[in-house]
């Protein structure tokens, strides 16, 4: 379900945004290479950024079932692992995701160790609007905050996340 692709894929991608988008900046963020382990909590509030009206009374009961789920285990702790690696670093973080969607982002703080950032999304669908902050507490530790607005069909979301970064091997085993 493209619901579920889209928030899997916005936690799990929130890893590669907070530790890669510093290095695309002039100063590098002061992250070590290698296997991370990255946790996020926070909450969301609003209205499913889907359109339900096309869906069958089956379908349009399971997708709001999956969301009712989704914001009610927001407040957990969610934990990921992802490898990064020099070429991530490097490469810009904020390539188009989706090929409809056109962003502009601005770099509000880039030092080695706080990047701040904000991004504005279009779509015919929709807007996206995020603002984060991360802070290299040392090389082997980050912590960040992520908020965002999505507004799509007319229905608006948002979700704030606190988000925490612990460096766990200089190799990445299978995790890609």
């Amino acid at each position: 379900m493209r619901l579920r692709f889209f928030f899997g894929g916005l936690l799990g991608g929130v890893a590669l945004v907070l530790l890669g988008s510093a290095a695309a900046s002039a100063q590098t963020f002061n992250v070590k290479v290698g296997l991370w382990e990255v946790t996020t909590m926070g909450q969301m509030s609003g209205a499913p950024p889907i359109d339900t009206s096309q869906m069958t009374p089956e379908r349009r009961a399971q997708a709001e079932a999956m969301m009712k789920s989704m914001m009610g285990n927001a407040t957990k702790p969610h934990t990921v692992k992802t490898c990064i690696t020099q070429e991530k670093l490097e490469k810009d973080p904020f390539e188009q995701r989706e090929e409809e969607q056109k962003c502009k982002r601005s770099y509000l703080t880039r030092t080695s160790t706080v990047l701040a950032f904000k991004e504005e999304c279009t779509s015919p669908d929709g807007n996206t609007t995020a603002e984060g902050r991360f802070e290299a507490t040392s090389p082997e530790t980050m912590k960040g905050t992520m908020k965002m607005l999505i507004d799509r069909a007319g229905k608006k979301m948002t979700m704030n996340n606190e988000i925490s970064g612990k460096f766990v091997s200089a190799s990445c085993g299978n995790v890609k």
